[in-house]
Formats: C-alpha cells, sequence, structure tokens
C-alpha cells in the first residue's frame, strides 16, 4: 500500500484529497499539510513513499519544495498539482513522477498513484540511465496536459520551430521544455545527429537519404512523413558521420 502525504495552501484542497483518499484501496494517507516547511520538517520521519504538493503556494512554491526534497531524498515520488497547465514541463526539472490539473478527481489520482506502483515495481536496472545526470534517459513530452516519459529509441526527431520544441514519435508530436542543444548534448552518442540548426534526428530511425543540391541532402524517416533537411553547415559531418 502506498503512504502520501500531501501539500497545499487551500484548506478545501487538503479536505478534498483527504476524502478522495478514504476512498481508495491501495493507497493511504499519512499527513496533510498547509505549510512546505514542515512538510519537510517530518519527511524523514514519516518516510512516504508519495508525496502531492500544490505548485502555486504563496512562501514556498512546489517547485522550490521539491528542490529542497531532492536533497532530503533523491529517490522521493512526487506528484505536483495546479490549475495551470503550463507548468507542466517545469515539473519535470526536478523529476516529477505526474503532474494532475486541479480539480483533483478519484479517476486522476489513482492513474498518477497507478504510475508510481508501477515505477516501484519495475527493476531500475532496466531503465538506460543518463551519464550527465544519473537519473533513467527518458524524453519528458508534454500532450494533452499530461507528460509522457518517452524512450529517446522510440523518438523519430526533435524540432525547433519559431521558439518552441517538440519531437514526434511518428504517431504523436510532444512539447519539450529544454532548447535543442540541451537535447544534442543529452543524446550525444546515442544515435542522435544535429542535422540542422531547428532539427535533431535519430539515426536508427533513418530510411533513406536523397543528395540534394549544394551539398545538401534530404532524410526520410521511418512512418515519417516529414522530410528533414540536412544543411550545408552540418552535410560534411553527416556524410563522415554515416560513412557517405
Amino acid at each position: 500500500m502506498l503512504k502520501a502525504i500531501i501539500i497545499d495552501d487551500e484548506t478545501l484542497i487538503l479536505d478534498n484529497l483527504s476524502y478522495i483518499f478514504q476512498q481508495l484501496e491501495n493507497a493511504t494517507l499519512l499527513k496533510a499539510y498547509a505549510d512546505p516547511a514542515q512538510a519537510l520538517e517530518e519527511y524523514a520521519y514519516l518516510k512516504p513513499d508519495v508525496v502531492i504538493v500544490d505548485i502555486n503556494m504563496p512562501s514556498m512554491n512546489g517547485l522550490e519544495f521539491a528542490e529542497k526534497l531532492r536533497l532530503l531524498d533523491d529517490q522521493a515520488n512526487i506528484i505536483f498539482l495546479t490549475a495551470y497547465d503550463q507548468y507542466a514541463i517545469d515539473a519535470f526539472s526536478v523529476h516529477a513522477v505526474d503532474y494532475i490539473l486541479k480539480p483533483v478527481t478519484t479517476s486522476k489520482l489513482k492513474k498518477s498513484l497507478a504510475r508510481i506502483q508501477g515505477k516501484e515495481d519495475a527493476h531500475a536496472e532496466q531503465l538506460p540511465a543518463s551519464e550527465t545526470t544519473g537519473h533513467p534517459l527518458k524524453i519528458p513530452g508534454l500532450l494533452n496536459n499530461r507528460i509522457h516519459l518517452l524512450n529517446p529509441a522510440d523518438v523519430l526527431y526533435i524540432e525547433v520551430n519559431q521558439r518552441s520544441v517538440s519531437c514526434c514519435t511518428g504517431s504523436e508530436v510532444y512539447q519539450l521544455k529544454h532548447n535543442i542543444s540541451y537535447w544534442e548534448e543529452l543524446l550525444s552518442g546515442k544515435g542522435w545527429f544535429r542535422c540542422h540548426r531547428c532539427f535533431l534526428i535519430n539515426l536508427n530511425q533513418v530510411a533513406e537519404i536523397s543528395q540534394m543540391f549544394h551539398n545538401t541532402y534530404e532524410v526520410r524517416l521511418h512512418h515519417c512523413q516529414t522530410v528533414i533537411p540536412v544543411s550545408r553547415t552540418y552535410a560534411n559531418a553527416f556524410k563522415k558521420y554515416l560513412g557517405l
């Protein structure tokens, strides 16, 4: 059974969540807090399996709370609550397990807790680790107000469109938090190649390469209609990398 604590500055939210936990069979609420500082002080004593925290709090917001909590327990399972979906990607900067938009319902909470239960049941050694952070190497993408942890091998390409950064799996397009240079560095040496200032491609997904004018190329990927350009800036490195 999962043991949880919740932190929110709104009494009605705390009461609602406390009531929802009473209806659950596989989870129990250890304590509800209006003060995030008190929750941090008592965390080591309570040892909860999951921490549910509101992002938008006046004294200490949820992201600040999560950063402090990571210093106490870098494996803590964090679920964020908020009324504003623009914080979704920010939530994963502190490696949150999930993100729930208010109002919280029993079904929403059950889904989030199920993700944690699945995480607890999984074998951590089966997940590839990032050499730069030590955390499992996943690409957190936002779609329909939920964050999905994507395996890099399943992603076809990452694209910059104006100031928005996204990744495509062929069937879905997910919004990403960091700029393309961040992903280029993180995925370096893992079969990914920066072929254009706006594109980073998964070379394992390349189906066809066409040579174009002025020492440029076009790339077509498996299960993808988008034609990816290889600019002159990256063409020589591209040829050398693939032995063309």
